[in-house]
């Protein structure tokens, strides 16, 4: 099996995150070794766009070493599923006047290899959103909103929503997979998972590679929950928990491979 699928398997992504699965799949789509870096996340995509056009200027190559292998990537960039951007808008409750939905958006920032999913509980009146089923589409300027948001923090996400008027922010997740630092035997893989929640009173951070995160004031009646977890090669385990103590974190370590 290959590492990014070792590692992201390790991880044990819930549903918070973007998909293990897809971002394996797009990880051997790039032919890289390890946990690919940004350029090859971001060529693979390009490359998929271009397959069909490179395919059909190769087929008159057949037998050329250097063509077939060409061909050959091509041809499994056409079949690979790769990571994209995408969100939906669930219907959890109608009550009078009011609608509340889980908002979840996928955001690939492909040539930082970090893959971000948001999973929102909002509440907003009638006129914020159109319920169709057990699915919403919310008003444009409301959806410009997530959009420019959803580059930042949990936290900035979830006040930048508050001062939306009419609108209740229940629960914003911010779930990120990666990055990855380089380790003795192969990648360590991180993914991070922010939660501002009505639930969530303190302010607990954990998180070894934000060196600027914002948080809450003691004031401002918000909590915020930020942690980071590890997948490493088995024989990096102790050397991760090592490093990791060094930086006065308690991160959890999950191992991989033989």
């Amino acid at each position: 099996m290959a590492v990014a699928r070792q590692a992201l398997r390790a991880l044990r992504l819930n549903r918070l995150y973007p998909d293990w699965k897809t971002l394996a799949d797009h990880a051997a789509a790039t032919g890289q070794p390890g946990w690919p870096k940004g350029e090859d996340w971001l060529r693979a995509r390009v490359d998929q766009r271009l397959a069909p056009e490179m395919l059909e200027r190769l087929e008159d190559q057949r037998g050329d070493p250097t063509a077939d292998a060409r061909r050959a990537y091509f041809e499994g960039l056409m079949k690979a599923r790769l990571v994209q951007d995408h969100a939906t808008i669930g219907l959890v409750r109608v009550e009078d006047d009011r609608v509340e939905v889980e908002w979840r958006l996928d955001r690939m920032d492909l040539p930082q290899a970090r893959f971000v999913r948001w999973t929102l509980r909002v509440g907003g009146p009638t006129d914020a959103f159109t319920v169709d089923g057990t699915q919403a589409q919310a008003a444009p300027e409301l959806t410009r909103r997530i959009q420019l948001l959803s580059w930042h923090s949990a936290l900035e996400l979830a006040l930048g929503l508050e001062r939306v008027p009419g609108i209740v922010v229940h629960e914003v997740c911010r779930g990120e997979v990666g990055p990855a630092r380089p380790g003795p035997s192969g990648p360590w893989l991180s993914a991070c998972l922010s939660r501002v929640a009505e639930h969530v009173r303190r302010v607990v951070v954990d998180d070894p590679l934000s060196t600027q995160l914002l948080v809450p004031s003691s004031e401002s009646g918000h909590g915020l929950s930020h942690q980071r977890k590890w997948a490493v090669p088995t024989t990096d385990a102790n050397a991760a928990r090592a490093w990791l103590a060094d930086q006065g974190s308690r991160n959890l370590v999950y191992a991989f491979g033989d």
